[in-house]
Formats: structure tokens, C-alpha cells, sequence
């Protein structure tokens, strides 16, 4: 499953990262938001393959794969059949995305991704350490234990920025069972 987050983070750089459009709006927040998830749909159901949906479960993008059916599943009752392949969130603060990667902790799905942000400052906010601290706290998330098999991409772009050039950059790291952290990519 290693696959589908490295395909991902290619995808991801291909329409994202260094985007014109989302550097143009990276000052407001909600249009910067917007933006990003309008690129990451298209590269769910472009890239991917999976049909998009916003919100489902609460979480800001989902990609699902659709089984068609043509039949009911019992009278007037619909069927559906479809399985949830890809979660995604993304959030613009700072200080609060942690939040994002607990609620995905709780998500069974091939690939669960997290989009965040850094103060660019290494010294007082260093990568590899921030991503021993995250994934040392989600021990404490009861489903992490059901879910920490599955494969889960952070991307981290940097904030507070020394210059404008420097937006829409991001570094990518995804969890490794066997060393219990994020490892960047």
C-alpha cells in the first residue's frame, strides 16, 4: 500500500505544490482552501480514479470506488455497493491539524492524508521531531491500533514564511509501522 501514498505525493506535487492559483490566494485562507480542494478532487478523480465527494463522514475529501449495480437490493430498497479508498484533509492553521490526523486515525481506507502546515523555522519547530511527538500521541487514540496498518501520508507545507517565493512548498511523510513514526518521503 506504500504504492498509493508515493503515487499520491507524485500526483500531489504535479498539480500542487507550487501552484500559481493557490500562491495567488495563499493570504485568504477560506479561497486558499477552496482552491486546494478543488485541485485535490481533480486529482482524486482525474489522477486516481475514484469519484470525489466533499464532506462525506465530515471529512473534507473523500475518494471512493463505485461498484455498479442493477439491481435492488430488495424491492424499492437501492444497493450499494462502494468502497472508500482515499481521506483527505487538509488545514490551514498551523496549530491545529494534529486534530486532522486523529480523526483520520479513526478511518479503515487504503490511504489517509493529512495536509498541514509548519512555521518555516526548523529551530524551533523541527520536522523529524514533530513527527516522532505526532506519532508517539496517536498511541493514545484507541483505533490507531485497528487503523495504524493502513497507509497514512502527512504533507506538510510551510507557513510563516521568510518570503513569498517559498509558498506552495511541501515536504511529505508517511508512516512507518515498523519504526512506529513518519519518515519523510
Amino acid at each position: 500500500m506504500q504504492g498509493k501514498a508515493q503515487q499520491f505525493w507524485e500526483y500531489f506535487q504535479e498539480a500542487i505544490a507550487g501552484a500559481e492559483e493557490l500562491k495567488e490566494k495563499w493570504e485568504t485562507p477560506k479561497a486558499f482552501t477552496a482552491c486546494m480542494l478543488k485541485k485535490l478532487s481533480e486529482v482524486v478523480e482525474e489522477r486516481m480514479g475514484y469519484v470525489p465527494e466533499r464532506e462525506y463522514y465530515r471529512i473534507d475529501l473523500i475518494g471512493y470506488a463505485k461498484k455498479e449495480e442493477k439491481h435492488s437490493l430488495h424491492r424499492s430498497l437501492q444497493s450499494y455497493t462502494w468502497n472508500l479508498e482515499l481521506a483527505i484533509e487538509h488545514e490551514n492553521d498551523y496549530r491545529l491539524w494534529a486534530d486532522e490526523v486523529v480523526k483520520l486515525a479513526h478511518i479503515a481506507c487504503p490511504l489517509r492524508v493529512v495536509i498541514g502546515y509548519l512555521p518555516q523555522d526548523e529551530n524551533r519547530y523541527p520536522r523529524e521531531k514533530v513527527m516522532k511527538k505526532l506519532a508517539k500521541s496517536l498511541k493514545d487514540v484507541k483505533a490507531w491500533a485497528l487503523t495504524k496498518s493502513e497507509p497514512f501520508l502527512l504533507i506538510i507545507g510551510d507557513c510563516k514564511l521568510k518570503s513569498d517565493e517559498d509558498r506552495c512548498r511541501y515536504r511529505a511523510y508517511l508512516y512507518q509501522s515498523d519504526a512506529d513514526t513518519f519518515v519523510q518521503i
